[in-house]
Protein backbone atom coordinates (compact mmCIF):
# COMPACT_ATOMS: atom_id res chain seq x y z
CA UNK A 1 0.00 0.00 0.00
CA UNK A 2 1.54 3.75 -0.89
CA UNK A 3 1.61 6.41 1.71
CA UNK A 4 -0.74 8.61 -0.72
CA UNK A 5 -2.94 6.13 -0.28
CA UNK A 6 -3.19 5.98 4.02
CA UNK A 7 -2.78 9.96 3.55
CA UNK A 8 -5.84 10.20 1.64
CA UNK A 9 -7.96 7.65 3.84
CA UNK A 10 -6.28 9.12 6.78
CA UNK A 11 -7.54 12.66 5.52
CA UNK A 12 -11.14 11.35 4.68
CA UNK A 13 -11.45 9.87 8.26
CA UNK A 14 -11.13 13.83 10.08
CA UNK A 15 -13.13 15.12 7.32
CA UNK A 16 -15.84 12.84 8.43
CA UNK A 17 -15.12 13.32 11.84
CA UNK A 18 -15.26 16.85 11.60
CA UNK A 19 -18.62 16.75 9.56
CA UNK A 20 -19.95 14.26 12.29
CA UNK A 21 -18.40 16.62 15.29
CA UNK A 22 -20.07 20.09 13.94
CA UNK A 23 -23.85 17.85 13.02
CA UNK A 24 -23.89 16.83 17.22
CA UNK A 25 -22.48 20.38 17.84
CA UNK A 26 -25.54 22.02 16.79
CA UNK A 27 -27.71 19.39 17.61
CA UNK A 28 -26.39 19.20 21.24
CA UNK A 29 -27.07 23.67 20.86
CA UNK A 30 -30.88 22.99 19.83
CA UNK A 31 -32.65 25.38 18.11
CA UNK A 32 -31.32 28.23 15.49
CA UNK A 33 -30.93 31.64 17.07
CA UNK A 34 -33.03 33.37 15.04
CA UNK A 35 -36.11 31.14 15.04
CA UNK A 36 -35.66 31.22 18.89
CA UNK A 37 -35.76 35.11 18.46
CA UNK A 38 -38.62 34.88 16.43
CA UNK A 39 -40.48 32.57 19.16
CA UNK A 40 -39.99 35.30 21.30
CA UNK A 41 -41.41 38.38 19.18
CA UNK A 42 -44.27 36.11 18.53
CA UNK A 43 -45.16 35.58 22.14
CA UNK A 44 -44.53 39.20 23.20
CA UNK A 45 -46.87 39.70 19.81
CA UNK A 46 -49.44 38.15 21.97
CA UNK A 47 -48.81 39.75 25.37
CA UNK A 48 -46.70 36.58 26.84
CA UNK A 49 -49.71 34.36 27.40
CA UNK A 50 -49.40 31.94 30.01
CA UNK A 51 -49.56 28.85 27.83
CA UNK A 52 -45.90 29.57 26.39
CA UNK A 53 -44.60 30.85 29.35
CA UNK A 54 -41.65 28.42 28.92
CA UNK A 55 -41.06 30.02 25.91
CA UNK A 56 -37.69 31.57 27.23
CA UNK A 57 -33.92 32.00 27.52
CA UNK A 58 -30.93 33.95 27.22
CA UNK A 59 -29.53 33.34 24.14
CA UNK A 60 -26.17 32.31 26.31
CA UNK A 61 -26.27 28.73 25.46
CA UNK A 62 -25.20 27.91 28.70
CA UNK A 63 -25.35 23.93 30.36
CA UNK A 64 -27.52 26.02 32.88
CA UNK A 65 -30.25 27.09 31.12
CA UNK A 66 -31.94 24.99 29.26
CA UNK A 67 -34.86 27.37 28.58
CA UNK A 68 -32.67 28.63 25.32
CA UNK A 69 -33.70 25.39 23.23
CA UNK A 70 -36.82 26.14 21.72
CA UNK A 71 -36.87 22.33 20.54
CA UNK A 72 -38.02 21.74 24.03
CA UNK A 73 -40.59 24.61 24.36
CA UNK A 74 -44.50 23.82 24.48
CA UNK A 75 -46.32 23.78 20.91
CA UNK A 76 -42.74 23.75 18.69
CA UNK A 77 -41.42 20.91 17.32
CA UNK A 78 -37.95 20.93 15.29
CA UNK A 79 -36.25 18.34 13.04
CA UNK A 80 -34.12 16.01 14.81
CA UNK A 81 -31.09 16.48 12.09
CA UNK A 82 -31.34 20.10 11.69
CA UNK A 83 -32.58 21.60 14.95
CA UNK A 84 -35.33 23.88 12.44
CA UNK A 85 -38.65 24.51 13.57
CA UNK A 86 -40.89 22.29 11.61
CA UNK A 87 -44.01 22.70 14.19
CA UNK A 88 -45.37 25.31 15.76
CA UNK A 89 -48.62 24.70 17.93
CA UNK A 90 -50.72 28.11 19.04
CA UNK A 91 -53.22 26.52 20.74
CA UNK A 92 -53.71 26.87 24.82
CA UNK A 93 -55.22 23.33 25.47
CA UNK A 94 -57.99 24.36 27.65
CA UNK A 95 -61.16 26.27 25.71
CA UNK A 96 -61.43 29.61 25.20
CA UNK A 97 -63.07 32.31 27.54
CA UNK A 98 -62.88 30.26 30.54
CA UNK A 99 -60.29 30.39 32.98
CA UNK A 100 -57.84 32.87 31.19
CA UNK A 101 -60.35 34.78 29.83
CA UNK A 102 -59.34 34.66 26.55
CA UNK A 103 -61.13 36.58 23.64
CA UNK A 104 -62.86 33.87 21.11
CA UNK A 105 -60.27 35.25 18.02
CA UNK A 106 -57.08 37.35 18.15
CA UNK A 107 -55.24 38.77 15.43
CA UNK A 108 -51.95 37.81 14.56
CA UNK A 109 -49.69 39.15 11.59
CA UNK A 110 -48.38 36.64 9.22
CA UNK A 111 -44.56 37.97 8.96
CA UNK A 112 -43.76 36.99 12.18
CA UNK A 113 -43.81 33.22 10.83
CA UNK A 114 -40.82 34.77 8.04
CA UNK A 115 -37.86 33.01 10.62
CA UNK A 116 -39.52 29.74 10.04
CA UNK A 117 -38.51 28.83 6.55
CA UNK A 118 -38.88 24.83 7.23
CA UNK A 119 -42.14 25.32 9.27
CA UNK A 120 -44.79 22.37 7.99
CA UNK A 121 -47.38 22.16 10.38
CA UNK A 122 -48.93 25.34 12.05
CA UNK A 123 -52.30 25.39 14.68
CA UNK A 124 -53.25 29.12 15.29
CA UNK A 125 -56.61 28.03 16.95
CA UNK A 126 -58.22 31.22 18.06
CA UNK A 127 -56.31 33.15 15.98
CA UNK A 128 -56.99 35.30 13.15
CA UNK A 129 -54.41 36.36 10.35
CA UNK A 130 -55.66 39.92 9.55
CA UNK A 131 -56.70 40.11 5.45
CA UNK A 132 -56.74 36.08 4.91
CA UNK A 133 -59.69 34.05 3.41
CA UNK A 134 -62.01 32.58 6.03
CA UNK A 135 -62.43 28.70 5.85
CA UNK A 136 -64.76 28.12 3.45
CA UNK A 137 -64.74 24.48 3.71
Amino acid sequence: MSAGGSKARYGWFIWAVALFTVAEWKSCNGCWERERIGLLRIKASLNNPPYISSWSGTGTNSSDDDDDDCCNWYGVGCDFDTGKVTELMLDPGYPYNSDFNLPAKRDINASLFLPFQDLRELSLRGYHIPGCVENQG
